[in-house]
């Protein structure tokens, strides 16, 4: 999967799309990471291969539901 953005949000989070093999979307968050070695490596891997570890949530917001990934730990893919 690709790392495609990476915005920070507030002060602590980072919002991130996350891009399938079969070019498909999916949002992606990581909460209190912007002065963290996780927010560190999201910024540096942007564009790159990445492998992710998380949990699958729903959100819910503005009356809408689509998935989405809560990440709590990064590394740069070994298939780059």
């Amino acid at each position: 999967m690709i790392l495609a953005t990476v915005d920070q949000i507030g002060e602590e989070h980072f919002k991130c799309l996350i891009k399938s093999d079969g070019g498909k979307f999916i949002e992606a968050m990581a909460f209190r990471s912007a002065k963290t070695q996780l927010g560190e490596e999201l910024i540096k891997n942007k564009g790159s291969s990445v492998c992710l570890f998380g949990k699958i949530k729903i959100n819910e917001w503005g009356g809408k539901k689509i998935p989405q990934i809560h990440i709590i730990d990064i590394s740069a893919s070994q298939n780059s």
